[in-house]
């Protein structure tokens, strides 16, 4: 008796991820499957070992070992053990125990996207499929999302920056029964996680209880979220292309002429600063959070250099251009530090060195340092001094404005005090009282910031 033919769902599986790497356009591409041991990523690693050896690309696997469950190093030997009977190099990650706090489901997302993220290989495929396209899209829409949520995941998009590994996602045509036929086909035996059957968690709420009950009164409910989703990626497409229009020749690595912005209204301001954020490989902005951020650099005072935080990344507006910075470190504590000749003086708190040149005829009178008290310190507040001859008296804080020292920077810049009196700040004026004369010998003090003084 002749067996029975293979379930026509499981033949699709294999001719969609060859199709999926022959879109790659690359000869001999190197992948490296996110291997969980679930029953999606087994039969990825399946399809892909075979193709591998017939095509003679490159194959390597991934386990992130997120140590949230009793078994979590059982599983991990597992698909070690598999991996290797199967001839496929297993790399291990394994994440450290989760904060307190914290949402599990993001936290684990971001530390294993964060472990893909150290691949050697041009991609790290993904075992996602067209039942969980339809939960990306239901969870976006719950949350309020906007084009680029409502475009859930993309078939292959760079993980981290145009030049690093890309993310490839060659089952999202498919949906899970097609997976589970070929798996029983093969007979391959899968990993259970029993966390994927807690409610709590959003995505199993979804898969147990919403959408059995909208494919039961709507079939081919997956079939059609997806395809929502790949219509809004060509919408979102739209809106991006429109966003490099509107940049034009003020989009320049790692920032943006703020002349752009001032000529759209807030939509299109919008739209350019997510893809500005997204090409740049950072997270994109909730919408109230966006709007403020723009308006505090839209509407900011020319003299002003606001820095802004937006979502994981800062902001600074600085010669007509909005940078993309580090996040600035936490303010020093107030110090002193006396200054008795040295031509160097190393400050604390890694805010870098003072250095003392003799000039004649500039700087600071060497006569009015001589046998004074100098030391340099930090802001106390009150502060101020004649920036010239003829001026009044004015507060260092209205000098620091005038200067455009961004508010960031303030509390990092050295002073010089000279018998208690403000004599010098650096980058910005001198006492003009206790400046050298055309003739008389000075000294001319320089800053040299260290790593902690200013975002880079």
């Amino acid at each position: 008796m002749r067996p029975p033919p293979p379930p026509a769902h499981a033949g699709r599986v294999r001719a969609c991820v060859q199709e999926s790497v022959r879109r790659l356009h690359v000869a001999a591409p190197t992948l490296e499957v996110a291997f969980s041991g679930g029953l999606d990523s087994l039969v990825l690693l399946h399809v892909l070992r075979d193709l591998a050896a017939e095509q003679g690309f490159g194959l390597s696997a991934v386990h992130v070992n997120h140590r949230l469950q009793p078994l979590s190093d059982t599983w991990e030997e597992a698909c070690a053990a598999l991996c290797a009977d199967w001839g496929v190099r297993l790399r291990r990650e394994r994440l450290a125990p989760f904060a307190r706090g914290v949402s599990i489901e993001a936290e684990a997302r971001r530390l294993r996207y964060a472990c893909f993220a150290r691949t050697q290989a041009q991609a790290v495929v993904l075992a996602h499929h067209q039942d969980d396209q339809a939960e990306t899209l239901l969870l976006a829409l719950v949350r309020g999302a906007g084009g680029p949520g409502l475009a859930a995941m993309p078939p292959l998009r760079p993980l981290q920056g145009a030049l690093g590994p890309l993310l490839f996602r060659p089952l999202l045509g498919l949906q899970r029964r097609d997976l589970a036929d070929y798996a029983c086909q093969h007979g391959l035996s899968a990993l259970e996680d029993p966390s994927n059957g807690d409610p709590r968690f959003d995505r199993n709420f979804l898969r147990q209880e919403i959408l059995p009950r909208l494919h039961a009164r709507f079939p081919g409910t997956p079939a059609a979220l997806a395809r929502s989703a790949a219509h809004c990626a060509q919408l979102q497409a739209l809106a991006y292309a429109l966003a490099r229009i509107d940049a034009g020749p003020g989009l320049e690595p790692g920032r943006l002429a703020l002349a752009c912005l001032h000529g759209l209204d807030a939509g299109r301001a919008a739209n350019l600063m997510r893809f500005w954020l997204g090409e740049a490989g950072h997270r994109l902005p909730r919408t109230a959070e966006l709007a403020e951020a723009l308006r505090q650099l839209k509407d900011a005072r020319p003299e002003r250099a606001p820095l802004v935080r937006l979502g994981d990344v800062w902001l600074r507006r600085r010669s007509g251009f909005v940078e993309l910075v580090p996040a600035p470190s936490a303010p020093p504590e107030a110090w002193q530090l006396p200054w008795a000749g040295e031509a160097t003086l190393d400050l604390p708190q890694a805010l870098g060195r003072l250095h003392f040149a003799p000039v004649t005829g500039a700087g600071l009178r060497l006569a009015s340092l001589r046998g004074a008290l100098v030391h340099a310190g930090s802001r106390g507040g009150g502060e101020g001094l004649r920036p010239g001859p003829g001026a009044r008296r004015r507060s260092l804080k209205n000098l620091l404005q005038e200067a455009q020292v961004p508010a960031w920077e303030r509390p990092r810049l050295p002073l010089l005090f000279v018998g208690g009196q403000l004599a010098w700040v650096a980058r910005v004026a001198q006492e003009w009282v206790l400046s050298a004369g055309p003739e008389e010998p000075g000294l001319e003090l320089h800053w040299e910031a260290g790593a902690a003084a200013s975002p880079a």
